[in-house]
């Protein structure tokens, strides 16, 4: 014979159930309740947050089921709806390949543009031209390229480097960089050194 029973604070109604051979008594929390268990949990301290820890919400549209997810899927949903501006920065290795220098944000994908960096490609093209390259079309080719190319401090006897570059062939996963050199090389730059930097940041 079942017993009687109450329900303690933040915890939902109890229901019995006849479906199996043996009688079950289902327990869930009570979330709309002011005195759940979840508002009434401790305040975690700064830095004590990770992506791999876990939360609970409500999903809407699935008639007011509750789940488990972790902060890195939370913000994987929210960064592209932020629309945070792209960054990152390209050199040359020591082979002569465009690698990224520095990553910036491209894992976290605010703009949309999509996957890590690995999903990315750089490519040093003929005629002295990088090719930037992301795995998810957007919707317009209006977005914005702004970048600044960095050199060494030039010493005296060493090669002008390439100071002046251009945005070519824009599309909607990408574009190319067309480096070009000083006017007074222009019709023979076989003599000029490598940018040590292009840092670039995409606004979507």
């Amino acid at each position: 014979m079942w017993s009687a029973l109450t329900n303690g604070d933040g915890v939902a109604a109890l229901t019995n159930s006849t479906t199996s051979p043996n009688y079950e008594t289902t327990i869930a929390l009570e979330y709309a309740g002011n005195r759940n268990l979840i508002a009434a949990a401790n305040s975690a301290t700064l830095g004590n947050v990770e992506l791999a820890d876990t939360v609970i919400f409500n999903d809407i549209s699935q008639s007011n089921k509750v789940y488990e997810t972790t902060l890195e899927d939370v913000r994987d949903v929210v960064a592209p709806l932020s629309n945070i501006p792209t960054y990152f920065a390209t050199e040359l290795d020591s082979g002569g390949n465009a690698v990224f220098a520095n990553e910036g944000n491209i894992s976290n994908n605010t703009q949309g543009l999509g996957g890590t960096v690995a999903n990315w490609s750089l490519t040093k093209a003929a005629n002295n031209t990088l090719e930037v390259r992301w795995p998810n079309a957007i919707l317009s080719l209006n977005y914005m390229v702004n970048f600044s190319i960095e050199t060494l401090t030039p010493q005296p006897g060493s090669k002008p480097v390439y100071t002046l570059a251009t945005i070519t062939n824009k599309d909607k996963q990408g574009f190319d960089v067309q480096y070009n050199p000083p006017e007074e090389f222009a019709y023979d730059s076989s003599n000029l050194s490598e940018p040590v930097l292009t840092n670039f940041i995409i606004f979507v």
